[in-house]
């Protein structure tokens, strides 16, 4: 009897141990599983990141290659820049009358061969206010000038007196007399307030000014 109980603590003691050596054992290969995993799982993580840092410079050297660059400088006619500083001048001191105080004065191109001027200038001894807009276009010859000028509706307007202070400004900036000067203008307003439209040739230039004189 003795035998067969010592023989099932035996057993059961195999059993015990046995099974601690199982469970020791799957514990081994659990946490030998577990330390591949976060290896792999970390390895992964820095694959990912390193792929997302890749990502962002892309980004970055993209956005500045595609980045709209800045916009060349228009160059601008050399004749009509000398005819703006010529005009400027004549404003303030009209040949024949007293200088004028300028007020007002804004150029602005429409492209590289013409140009809007908007002035004012006050003239205090005849006691009046002119206020100028006048668009200025450099044609590539006189005759292009010439055809212009022609296809120009001009109904209601007169042939001016043309005189050697008008085509001052325009000599200055062409740099040669001119050899072609004619101005059609057209009136109208009152003794207060009045306004005048001319259309100027000079050479190659075209010259459209609106002009309004208010006294005050």
């Amino acid at each position: 009897m003795l035998t067969f109980q010592g023989g099932v603590i035996d057993l059961i003691e195999a059993c015990r141990l046995t099974g601690r050596d199982q469970i020791a054992s799957l514990i081994g290969t659990h946490n030998g599983i577990t330390r591949s995993f976060w290896r792999s799982f970390s390895m992964k993580k820095h694959m990912i990141m390193g792929a997302i840092a890749l990502m962002l410079v892309a980004a970055v050297c993209i956005a500045g290659c595609t980045s709209p660059s800045s916009p060349s400088p228009t160059t601008h006619d050399a004749v009509l820049e000398r005819f703006i500083t010529a005009y400027k001048g004549y404003l303030t001191d009209v040949p024949g009358t007293e200088n004028g105080t300028m007020t007002a004065w804004q150029v602005t191109w429409s492209n590289g061969t013409t140009v809007n001027i908007h002035a004012t200038a006050r003239y205090t001894q005849t006691n009046v206010t002119v206020t100028y807009n006048r668009t200025v276009t450099n044609f590539p010859s006189t005759d292009a000038a010439t055809a212009y000028l022609r296809s120009y509706n001009l109904t209601g307007y007169a042939l001016s007196n043309t005189t050697t202070e008008r085509g001052n400004v325009s000599e200055t900036a062409l740099g040669h007399p001119l050899t072609i000067l004619k101005v059609y203008d057209k009136m109208s307003g009152d003794v207060s307030t009045s306004r005048t439209i001319e259309v100027e040739q000079a050479d190659g230039l075209v010259i459209v000014t609106d002009s309004t004189v208010t006294s005050s």
